[in-house]
């Protein structure tokens, strides 16, 4: 239950628990009885002001007024320095649940496609005078079936950028051997491999294209990276087939002084054919089990639903912000959509490029800078609006424009439950 009692300041509880907390300002506090709550209440709508409890909310700020963040939702002006490169469509697996279907097609970016985006993006960033140049390699395949053009597009980054660069890859792993794993390192590459499980799980979601398993090529290629001090990160879909094995994924990532992401599986792409989502109940459930089991094992473990208690204002940057490349020539901003018939690419892919110049449907941009967490009705008085930010838009979008209400009440528990488990570490 929760009750707005001021523009940032919610009373929740559960269980017979309460917390005030106030969203946007990111603190929080215990109210120890329903007496209590009454006393923050009467303060708020009956002018009853406790001299006491008005020390306590002006000492902590809690009377200030909050400046929210402005969002530039009727400009249609996009700018392309959040690069992205899908290098190719080609993978040599055949996840049940992939998104992209990757491996059915087997397309490849072209190098002058490749350098004009970088060329552009680097011209944008410094227009903006940026710090940090980010190059993110992810999309509708595997990377690294392209490893020359991931070295050479690194290598052009290298030569025209001379600043603070961040170089990131999303891969299976599969193909990192002992040179990839020293080369990524040498240019300071941070990795998020997939990972679905203990071998007997993650060998049914994530088969090789010729039906065997990729489990162990996987943890070789996670070795290679230890060996050669290569940051990573492990993610896991949750599936029906993994849903309570997800301490024994905890205990890899452990193996490996790593941490562990899981989500939901979204059933899209490929696992239209062959899978079912889970309930979100089970997934709560699942989660608050993983969540104390790593407590004990000192692993960490994050989610969409389980993060660092921070205000955001995006969910991602999929709302007009990314200047994603697909193998096809076109542009994306989101990186769920990786071909041109893929559901939504009517909404998401924004335009195209050559090898000399590209364009951007502004009419486009429009929209999908109005997707944000003012704009949607439904988060409007919700005490977890800046934590979730509305929600994956490719999900909303899919649902009609409305964000799943599984997505808000699993949102809205682990969220109760990381208040508590903070103010109770106190």
């Amino acid at each position: 239950m929760s009750e707005q009692i001021s523009q940032d300041l919610f009373v929740l509880s559960s269980n017979g628990k309460y917390v005030c907390f106030a969203p946007f300002r990111q603190k929080a506090f215990i109210i120890k009885s329903l007496e209590g709550v009454n006393v923050l209440r009467n303060y708020f709508h009956n002018q009853d002001k406790s001299p006491d409890l008005f020390y306590f909310l002006t000492s902590n700020k809690l009377l200030e007024d909050v400046k929210l963040p402005r969002y530039k939702m009727m400009s249609p002006t996009y700018h392309p320095k959040n690069l992205i490169l899908s290098l190719s469509s080609d993978c040599n697996l055949r996840c049940q649940y992939c998104y992209a279907s990757a491996g059915e097609q087997h397309d490849s970016l072209t190098w002058d496609i490749i350098e004009n985006a970088i060329r552009i993006s680097i011209n944008e960033s410094k227009k903006f005078a940026l710090k940090k140049f980010k190059l993110v390699f992810h999309g509708g395949g595997e990377a690294l079936v392209r490893w020359d053009l991931l070295c050479r597009a690194t290598s052009l980054v290298e030569q025209l950028w001379k600043g603070e660069k961040n170089f990131s890859i999303v891969t299976n792993a599969t193909l990192i051997d002992s040179e990839k794993a020293m080369w990524l390192k040498n240019h300071d590459f941070r990795v998020s491999i997939s990972l679905d499980g203990p071998k007997d799980v993650h060998d049914i979601q994530r088969p090789k294209a010729d039906g065997s398993g990729s489990f162990d090529e996987c943890i070789e290629g996670m070795s290679y990276l230890r060996k050669s001090h290569v940051p990573f990160g492990i993610r896991s879909t949750i599936c029906q087939t993994n849903i309570d094995r997800i301490k024994e994924m905890l205990l890899i990532a452990k193996s490996f002084e790593t941490g562990l992401k899981v989500e939901p599986l979204v059933v899209t792409g490929r696992a239209e054919h062959n899978m079912v989502s889970i309930s979100f109940d089970d997934f709560y459930l699942a989660m608050l089990d993983a969540i104390e089991f790593s407590k004990r094992m000192n692993i960490t473990i994050s989610s969409t639903y389980y993060h660092e208690l921070s205000a955001k204002t995006e969910f991602c940057s999929g709302n007009g912000e990314i200047f994603c490349i697909l193998p096809e020539g076109l542009i994306s901003t989101c990186t769920r959509v990786t071909r041109k018939d893929d559901e939504l690419s009517d909404i998401f892919v924004i335009g195209d490029i050559d090898a000399v110049k590209y364009h951007i449907d502004s009419a486009k941009i429009e929209y999908l800078k109005k997707l944000n967490v003012e704009n949607f009705a439904e988060c409007k008085s919700c005490f977890a609006k800046w934590y979730c930010v509305g929600g994956c838009y490719h999900s909303r979008l899919t649902n009609g424009g409305k964000v799943l209400d599984e997505h808000c009440l699993l949102t809205k528990a682990l969220l109760f439950y990381r208040l508590i488990e903070r103010l109770e570490s106190l």
